[in-house]
């Protein structure tokens, strides 16, 4: 299984595990427990939809980070 990073803000995170008929599942899950789950035929594809999360994950933090600096003053 293969874990991705944890959101700060949304406090979610996805893992890639053996799927049926020889795929993978990307899985992501949130606090109340999977958002959603993805059935990947080739490790492309997968890598393909990781790199979409990785960048949904580093957008959310830096909105996050905005946001508390706004709050805060420092901008």
């Amino acid at each position: 299984m293969i874990r991705g990073p944890d959101s700060r803000s949304e406090n979610s995170r996805y893992c890639v595990m053996p799927g049926r008929d020889d795929g993978w599942e990307v899985v992501v899950e949130g606090a109340p427990g999977v958002v959603s789950s993805t059935y990947c035929s080739d490790w492309h594809r997968v890598e393909r939809v990781c790199a979409a999360l990785e960048q949904q994950i580093r957008e959310t933090a830096s909105r996050v980070v905005r946001i508390d600096a706004d709050r805060s003053g420092t901008l």
